[in-house]
């Protein structure tokens, strides 16, 4: 998770998603398999309804959560 986010606040990054330039947004989310994991995690975001979902937590165990430390949770 950002160390610098306030509680509650969406961080939202852009993320280059190929080698050919390509972006999308993408939302910091805590880590899926380390609640401890001091490392940043996020999940693409493709929609206002992508968004919502952040925000009201249904998105912390979805299987494209990508952690910096750990990977995806299934790789």
């Amino acid at each position: 998770m950002n160390p610098d986010a306030e509680p509650g606040h969406l961080v939202l990054a852009v993320r280059r998603t190929d080698r050919w330039g390509d972006t999308g947004l993408a939302v910091f989310l805590p880590c899926p398999v380390d609640t401890d994991c001091p490392g940043p995690a996020w999940a693409p975001v493709e929609s206002l309804a992508d968004l919502h979902s952040v925000a009201v937590g249904d998105l912390d165990a979805h299987p494209r959560i990508a952690c910096a430390v750990h990977g995806l949770p299934n790789a």
